[in-house]
């Protein structure tokens, strides 16, 4: 199961300039389902992650910033 936990979300510049801000996204992301996005990921292959593992990670980041940012 792969989530973020919003609780755990900051606001802040985090030593990344004076003019920079950005939030903090703590992503959790089990054993076992690490062990499976690995043995199928290929760095050397533009088109893995799969789209469909791709859009599952960066929808529950965009769906936890939605909630905390308030956007």
């Amino acid at each position: 199961m792969r989530y973020v936990d919003q609780d755990l979300m900051e606001a802040g510049s985090f030593g990344y300039g004076d003019n920079e801000s950005g939030w903090m996204v703590p992503l959790f992301i089990s054993d076992d389902e690490i062990a499976a996005l690995l043995a199928e990921y290929d760095p050397d292959n533009q088109y893995s992650p799969s789209a469909d593992t791709s859009r599952k990670i960066a929808r529950s980041i965009l769906d936890a910033l939605k909630a905390k940012a308030g956007t």
